[in-house]
């Protein structure tokens, strides 16, 4: 996928969510960081590297990972869950609004 394509796929999912009070990307050439903030302390961190084919949606609460999804060259796509995130689970590849989706299925079941 393209860094254009990424961009706007993410934007989009992250609106449709409707959970996330302000957003900031930065793109680089072929890179794309990304932070979307639930509150002061929770935001989600997203990195999207088209040229080295790299994805990371990082769940960020009080300074920790608390759940994931990556794609890399040493263990493909994997989930960190939110029970475990230091667990590194194999799943099928996923798209941005299929992430996004998982994400606000996870935080509609945690307390």
């Amino acid at each position: 996928m393209d860094i254009d394509s990424f961009h706007a796929e993410l934007v989009a999912a992250l609106n449709e969510s409707g959970l996330f009070n302000q957003v900031d990307i930065d793109i680089e050439e072929f890179v794309l960081h990304g932070r979307a903030h639930l509150d002061t302390q929770k935001f989600l961190q997203v990195h999207f590297n088209s040229q080295a084919d790299t994805t990371s949606f990082s769940l960020i609460d009080q300074k920790k990972r608390t759940w994931g999804i990556d794609n890399d060259h040493r263990r493909g796509w994997h989930r960190h869950p939110i029970d475990n995130p230091d667990d590194h689970i194999t799943v099928e590849p996923l798209t941005v609004s299929q992430i996004i989706k998982e994400l606000v299925e996870v935080l509609s079941s945690r307390p």
